[in-house]
């Protein structure tokens, strides 16, 4: 007999308790994690982080506004709308594995000679982009702004400066528009 309770936690962490009756193995699969276990008890903490998806295939809208084909992209929230990041910096080494989830480097920099560049297309938006992180699983904030690349424009380039590892929302407003979308954060090799 295998019992399952799972309870959310503080900041979007998961913890999940799995008790066995027997000395049998317990295999428990949590926000993709695997934990494998043989004895009467077996516990995991999941550290939950709902990060955007990573699109590889050209954006539905490229051909017609113009917007970068081979670079991989999120889509912002909620769902659906138009509003998307192009992550440039994807084209670095640790993300040649494809990552489906997004992911982004700590400070500003993948490495000594690479940013966090990600090209933002958000139609209907105004002539700045403001830019407020908040850690998920911890008390982390940054606040960033970026102007529109011309007059009337709904693009907008930025370097996204995340200040420490973990799992980051990241709310965008410009205009009328507010979409969020999440990231996990890790160390900066620079």
């Amino acid at each position: 007999m295998l019992r399952m309770i799972a309870t959310n936690g503080i900041h979007g962490r998961a913890r999940a308790f799995a008790l066995a009756a027997t000395g049998g193995l317990v295999v428990l699969v949590l926000a993709g994690s695997i934990v494998l276990s043989s004895g009467e008890e077996a516990r995991a903490t999941v550290n939950a982080c709902p990060q955007s998806r990573v699109f590889y295939t050209p954006h539905p809208d490229a051909r017609r506004f113009a917007l970068p084909r081979k670079i991989p992209w999120v889509t912002t929230r909620p769902l659906p709308n138009k509003g998307a990041g192009f992550l440039f910096y994807y084209s670095a080494g640790m993300f040649r594995s494809r990552p489906e989830q997004a992911i982004i480097a700590t400070n500003g920099k993948i490495s000594a000679s690479q940013g966090t560049k990600i090209f933002w297309w958000m139609p209907g938006g105004g002539p700045r982009l403001i830019v407020i992180g908040q850690q998920l699983d911890g008390s982390g904030s940054f606040k960033q702004e970026f102007p529109a690349l011309a007059p009337g424009s709904v693009s907008y380039s930025s370097i996204i400066n995340v200040p420490s590892p973990g799992c980051w929302q990241l709310s965008l407003r410009t205009g009328d528009v507010s979409r969020t979308l999440v990231f996990r954060a890790v160390p900066s090799t620079a």
